[in-house]
């Protein structure tokens, strides 16, 4: 009985993979996530004064550790939910390799949307103040 229950279960988690093709698919869309977040880090400014001047692993992953969240629980979730979603199609490694590129993609420009709404936000906030 707890056999049943824990085979039940795992399918419930992993949909109708196999755990191996599971986790196989995960990596590739973390690899495709790496690559994107490896992009970024060469091409960063390093005369901001948001970033130090030398790389550092630790302010890497302060910087990015929402980001790294993101990846994973989308990451997670389609591989899971992609036969729901679109019953009928097979779900290739290529394709998760080319999710996590674009999961990351998505994760990158609601960041700088929200700090483009957020200026925007200040700055007609300071206007606002200054017409009073």
């Amino acid at each position: 009985m707890q056999q049943t229950f824990l085979n039940e279960f795992i399918s419930y988690l992993l949909g109708t993979m196999t755990p191996a093709y599971f986790l196989a698919s995960l990596i590739f869309l973390l690899i495709g996530a790496a690559l994107n977040i490896g992009i970024d880090v060469f091409n960063r400014d390093e005369n901001s004064t948001n970033t130090p001047k030398q790389f550092s692993w630790a302010f890497f992953y302060h910087d990015n550790r929402l980001r790294f969240i993101f990846n994973i629980l989308a990451a997670y979730s389609f591989v899971r939910f992609f036969s729901d979603i679109f019953p009928g199609l097979t779900f290739g490694l290529s394709w998760a390799w080319i999710l996590g590129l674009v999961f990351d993609w998505v994760w990158v420009a609601i960041r700088e949307l929200k700090y483009l709404a957020n200026k925007k936000l200040k700055t007609a906030l300071n206007n606002w103040k200054k017409s009073e």
